[in-house]
């Protein structure tokens, strides 16, 4: 039997949607595979949360999964059909009289879609001409057109490089495929990405449903992102700051030497053009920010010379000050 998805995320079925997300989220980063190497109980848990929010994490989906079950998750599952077999059987609990004996509603709609919904696949639901009609594996054989698959869901967690510099990513789909999928440079967190075709399998010649992916990029320990342009902070001394120097800057692309002029403060910006984000024929910069770190102990004397070296409206005298406050 499958494990209920809401049990999977630890929420209840009456949590509204932030409460699931967050619940998602949460255990997503601590499942995922980049913290967990060479862990499969890991990897299969975290393959198990990315279904369940797949389903509960679609307004749809989640209502159709509250309705039918875990049948509505698969493929080939047409909703308008199955709210049409259960309105034709309303009244009679889950249990419905085929004639042949009691057929349980779950499992009717999984013989219908050809998949089983409470643990006995494909039962033959008795309708159509000889042993072999009804609904098989392949949905209804006869009395009904081609009908489209169902278009699927995922998240994709892509790190940071890759957001900026584009890759390919390995994604396990709810069905159980396993594809690769191209991520485009400057793609940016939370954008949706569409895969046409790569969805639910038609039937009886429907088109494939689409999969529909949601972009999450995972943070930089350096890098962060404004738009086009990427920000680094750049660690740099007292002395490089008054007497200019040159630094060591990071990119995305390697390591670059940086020409600091004399008098530079801390949090003044420095432009690298064209090391940034690269989006639909647009490049951003990278704007290294200078942060001047003082020393953990310098002698009194170079201190006095320092105070003596501020101008004079730099730093307000203990005259000024209306009172005196302890940090």
């Amino acid at each position: 039997m499958a494990q209920d998805l809401y049990d999977v995320l630890g929420v209840r079925k009456t949590d509204d949607h932030d409460v699931i997300k967050k619940a998602y989220r949460k255990l997503a980063r601590q499942t995922h595979p980049d913290r967990n190497k060479d862990n499969p109980r890991a990897e299969k848990r975290f393959k198990e949360v990315s279904s369940a929010w797949d389903t509960l994490g679609d307004k749809e989906k989640r209502e159709l999964y509250d309705a039918f079950g875990d049948v509505s998750t698969k493929p080939g599952f047409d909703a308008n059909q199955a709210r049409a077999y259960r309105s034709a059987t309303s009244g009679r609990g889950r249990s419905v009289n085929m004639g042949g004996g009691n057929v349980d509603l779950g499992d009717l709609l999984g013989g219908m879609f050809g998949m089983g919904g409470g643990g006995r696949p494909g039962v033959n639901s008795g309708f159509g001409p000889g042993a072999g009609g009804g609904f098989g594996g392949s949905g209804f054989s006869s009395g009904f057109g081609p009908s489209p698959g169902q278009d699927i869901t995922a998240n994709v967690v892509v790190p940071f490089d890759m957001s900026v510099l584009g890759g390919e990513r390995p994604l396990v789909l709810s069905d159980g495929r396993n594809i690769k999928i191209r991520i485009p440079a400057g793609v940016k967190d939370g954008e949706s990405l569409k895969l046409r075709g790569q969805g639910g399998r038609g039937q009886q010649g429907g088109r494939n449903g689409d999969l529909r992916l949601t972009i999450q990029v995972q943070p930089h320990a350096r890098f962060r992102r404004d738009g086009l342009n990427l920000l680094v902070d750049v660690d740099i001394t007292v002395v490089d700051a008054m007497r200019g120097g040159k630094v060591v800057v990071p990119t995305l692309q390697g390591d670059v030497k940086l020409t600091i002029k004399p008098g530079v403060q801390s949090g003044q910006k420095m432009r690298l053009s064209g090391k940034g984000v690269t989006r639909r024929k647009q490049t951003g910069d990278l704007l290294a920010v200078l942060q001047v770190k003082l020393p953990s102990q310098l002698p009194d004397d170079v201190l006095d010379a320092l105070q003596e070296a501020y101008d004079a409206d730099v730093v307000a005298t203990e005259a000024d000050a209306d009172e005196t406050v302890d940090a």
